[in-house]
């Protein structure tokens, strides 16, 4: 900021710098936030303005930037069905958080010229019904799922009347586990649990990706994603999954395979769209999971009516396990080949639905991919060229059809009510301001009981476990807060943990990282090995998961899902 005008940057980059102090808000003198939808919740596009609001109502420098905030999709708020009275809360609030005494502005005088870089095609709804009833693949995964219920039940001795490939089942088991983390005699009851929930995962996802792709796809999954221990180390329970599967593998292999409908419908639409050779058309196929991306891109090359107009490439987002997800760079030189013609469709998910423009898009497939109305008007901004499409195949008849007729509603009241029905200029501010110092409560009330929950225990009294096995792995005064990473000398911690090559390093002059961390007795991953160069000398330490460990304080068990969570202070210290 001394040395330049303007500067282009993450939200999180400036929070951490105006949480650390690097950065002072009366040094910026204009702030734009782009996509300014995400300026809800716990997000760093909050945080920022949670900041700005209490320089502004609790004193201090009176020196405070100008806020723009920019988008194309306002939103209805978190009510599942349209609502006026709400849509109304929902855009007041967003305005406060914002600072936007002017209220919404949209595109009036501009019009003719936006439209040329806009396309004002809506989606067209394709519902397809789905597999055929009694298929013979979907009624052996379910006889084998109902096995394991069993063992489930067996296990654990409890019961849901949850349906078992329901998510509601795996967060019940999820819970069970938890509860078992925190009993001293519980090490392998947990160790059980955990591959019961594996596996349940697994046959639950081999089931939707059978309904929405092909039966080879979930095969494929099946075989190749499945962990399982050495025989020498698996307890009695992971041999009894471990045989379980491998005997459903078996027959799975061997029943009828039935087409799917959506694919055919989807087949159908590329082929009208791209014809027989390579043009310069270019689409998108947005989908829910990185899997699932790879997975239809997998598809598409198999598809001998579309190998000679078609070339697909991948663009996922970021993700926690390793081997998912991509890497700017990696995104960056797909992006590259889509402009350049290389690639003329992307299969993506929502992580290209924002920011993300190239003139000569002229299709976009929504496949089974329905979360909200501003993700539906988001996606279809990626349709640049004259004369675009837009189409969402979805199942007929399922929730995400009533799903996506409920965004196309709430879109229609958001536009109806930023015109007609926002309190008047009078009432506004007064609204705005209401909302405002409520807002400064809460978020002031949240901090101080954080406070007080870290006084609870001292950190001399902390020992951190194993999550997995109960290895003693550190006590709590090896820990140390750094900026916003949670570390402990790789020292103080020698033996206990072996170190991977991580597959999305990350390499800059101060900061490099290249290997994961995993327990050297059970393999659990605790996290990510961070070396920082300063003046010449390197500092290795580890940065540490907070879920991965489970603290026994003063006799007691304790998890948190996070390290702010956590019921004892963590002291800066400068590495």
């Amino acid at each position: 900021l001394s040395t330049h005008e303007i500067v282009v940057c993450t939200a999180d980059l400036l929070k951490n710098d105006l949480h650390t102090g690097n950065v002072l808000l009366k040094d910026i003198s204009l702030i734009v936030f782009d996509e300014c939808h995400h300026c809800k919740g716990r997000t760093p596009y909050s945080f920022i303005m949670t900041e700005y609001l209490k320089k502004k109502f609790r004193g201090g420098d009176t020196r405070l930037p100008q806020i723009v905030g920019l988008t194309a999709s306002p939103g209805a708020g978190d009510s599942r069905k349209p609502d006026l009275n709400k849509t109304v809360d929902h855009l007041i609030q967003m305005s406060a958080l914002l600072d936007a005494e002017a209220g919404y502005i949209t595109v009036k005088e501009n019009i003719t010229e936006l439209h040329q870089y806009t396309t004002k095609t809506n989606f067209k709804r394709v519902p397809i019904p789905g597999r055929t009833d009694g298929d013979d693949f979907q009624a052996l995964l379910i006889k084998y799922v109902n096995k394991l219920d069993i063992v489930i039940q067996r296990v654990t001795g409890k019961s849901t009347k949850q349906e078992v490939t329901d998510q509601g089942y795996i967060n019940f088991l999820s819970i069970l586990l938890q509860e078992s983390k925190l009993r001293p005699e519980g090490a392998e009851n947990e160790r059980n649990i955990r591959a019961i929930i594996e596996h349940l995962q697994h046959y639950t996802k081999i089931l939707h990706y059978y309904f929405d792709y092909e039966c080879e796809d979930s095969l494929l999954a099946m075989r190749n994603k499945l962990r399982s221990p050495a025989p020498d180390r698996a307890t009695q329970v992971e041999k009894e999954l471990q045989t379980l599967f491998t005997s459903f593998c078996q027959e799975a292999f061997q029943v009828g395979k039935t087409s799917n409908p959506k694919l055919e419908k989807l087949k159908m639409l590329l082929r009208e769209n791209f014809g027989t050779k390579t043009t310069n058309k270019r689409a998108i196929i947005f989908v829910t999971e990185v899997e699932n991306a790879v997975r239809m891109q997998e598809w598409i090359q198999k598809q001998p009516e579309l190998n000679g107009c078609i070339q697909p490439g991948v663009v996922t987002g970021h993700s926690r396990e390793e081997s998912k997800g991509m890497t700017h760079e990696e995104q960056n030189a797909v992006i590259k080949n889509f402009r350049a013609g290389k690639f003329n469709l992307l299969v993506a998910t929502s992580v290209l639905e924002e920011g993300f423009d190239v003139p000569a898009c002229s299709l976009i497939i929504r496949y089974q991919h329905v979360t909200n109305e501003i993700s539906l008007v988001q996606s279809k901004g990626r349709a640049r060229a004259v004369d675009s499409e837009c189409y969402a195949i979805i199942g007929k008849g399922t929730p995400k059809e009533l799903q996506e007729l409920q965004n196309e509603e709430k879109n229609h009241l958001v536009n109806d009510v930023i015109e007609h029905h926002l309190p008047p200029q009078s009432q506004w501010n007064l609204a705005l301001q209401k909302f405002q110092v409520s807002t400064l409560e809460t978020v002031e009330r949240e901090e101080r009981l954080e406070m007080e929950q870290k006084k609870q225990h001292r950190i001399e009294d902390v020992q951190l476990l194993c999550g997995s096995c109960s290895t003693l792995v550190c006590y709590g005064q090896d820990l140390s807060l750094e900026g916003v990473y949670y570390l402990v000398n790789c020292d103080k911690v020698k033996g206990k943990f072996n170190c991977k090559e991580y597959k999305k390093p990350y390499i800059r002059p101060t900061i490099q990282i290249q290997n994961s961390i995993h327990c050297s007795e059970c393999d659990q991953k605790w996290g990510l090995e961070m070396c920082r160069v300063t003046k010449g000398l390197t500092y290795r330490h580890l940065c540490l998961g907070c879920d991965k460990f489970i603290f026994v304080i003063k006799g007691e068990r304790h998890t948190f899902k996070k390290w702010k969570q956590a019921t004892f202070q963590i002291p800066h210290k400068s590495i």
